[in-house]
């Protein structure tokens, strides 16, 4: 604000007024307040949810796995609740397996860290010859032929670290 020729600041017109009145101010401030609440509650009033299955959905693991049961044996047109009860030429049996490796460096991080070439060398090498063990090599075979990428090269560091085309 600017000052004026004696040095003081001009007065606003609702200075006074406002001063003189607070809890005029105060029950104003209060009153827009409920009139934004309730124009929200208006627009948008309260939806109760009288189901209780939606209550039972989440994103944890038990929930997702339960999700993806009831979603398998609703499509079965065998109605058979068990998998081995249908033909044993059509039931394929399924199982995941995960392999969570972590790296750490040994030494002092540069500005790079674990993204130097000399670690993606390595990390690269360990992952190929855990690949390549008779063990992985046998069980990836068992897998469908859509879902052999995940399993050999699979989701790993050295994969998102150094892409190919393949």
């Amino acid at each position: 604000r600017l000052k004026d020729s004696e040095g003081t600041f001009p007065a606003c017109c609702c200075s006074s007024f406002s001063a003189t009145r607070p809890l005029m101010c105060v029950g104003i401030g209060w009153s827009l307040i409920l009139l934004v609440v309730s124009i929200g509650l208006a627009a948008l009033p309260f939806r109760i949810e009288t189901n209780f299955d939606s209550f039972l959905i989440s994103d944890v693991e038990s929930s997702l796995n339960r999700a993806a049961f009831t979603s398998a044996t609703a499509s079965r047109s065998t109605g058979a609740v068990r998998r081995l009860q249908g033909q044993a030429s059509s039931a394929n049996a399924y199982s995941t397996k995960d392999l969570f490796i972590g790296y750490s460096l040994a030494g002092r991080a540069g500005h790079r860290g674990i993204l130097t070439a000399k670690s993606l060398s390595q990390i690269s090498r360990l992952e190929q010859s855990l690949r390549e063990t008779p063990g992985f090599v046998e069980f990836c075979n068992q897998t469908d032929e859509l879902y052999r990428g995940l399993c050999n090269p699979g989701l790993s560091f050295s994969s998102y670290a150094l892409p190919t085309l393949n």
